[in-house]
C-alpha cells in the first residue's frame, strides 16, 4: 500500500523534513532512529518473515478445519431434521395411533 499525500506530509512533520520525498530510504530510516522513533532494538523483538507466516499458516489452517466441520455438522443436522419431521408425521403429537 503506496503512503498518501497526508501520510508523507504526516511523517515529513514528524521529521522535520520540508519534503518527503527529497529524503531517500537510508536517509529517512536514519531520521527515524535519530529522532528515536523505532529504534534497531525494537524492531529485534518482531518475529521473522517465516516465524509470521508460519503462524498465519497454523490460524488459516484453523479455520479451514473449523469451515469443513461446520459443512459436516450441518449435514447431519439436515438429515435429523429431516428423520424428526418423518417421525412427527408418523407420530402426530409424540403419541402412536390406538387402533381400536
Amino acid at each position: 500500500m503506496a503512503l498518501t499525500k497526508s501520510d508523507k506530509d504526516f511523517i515529513g512533520s514528524l521529521l522535520n523534513v520540508k519534503k518527503l520525498s527529497d529524503v531517500t530510504r537510508v536517509v529517512l530510516e536514519e531520521l527515524i532512529e535519530e529522532k528515536g522513533l523505532v529504534t534497531k532494538e525494537d524492531l529485534k523483538y518482531l518475529p521473522t518473515k517465516d516465524e509470521f507466516y508460519g503462524e498465519t499458516l497454523k490460524i488459516l489452517k484453523g479455520i479451514e478445519d473449523l469451515k469443513s466441520e461446520k459443512d459436516i455438522l450441518s449435514h447431519q443436522v439436515s438429515k435429523h431434521s429431516d428423520r424428526i419431521e418423518d417421525l412427527e408425521k408418523i407420530h402426530p403429537q409424540g403419541k402412536h395411533l390406538a387402533i381400536v
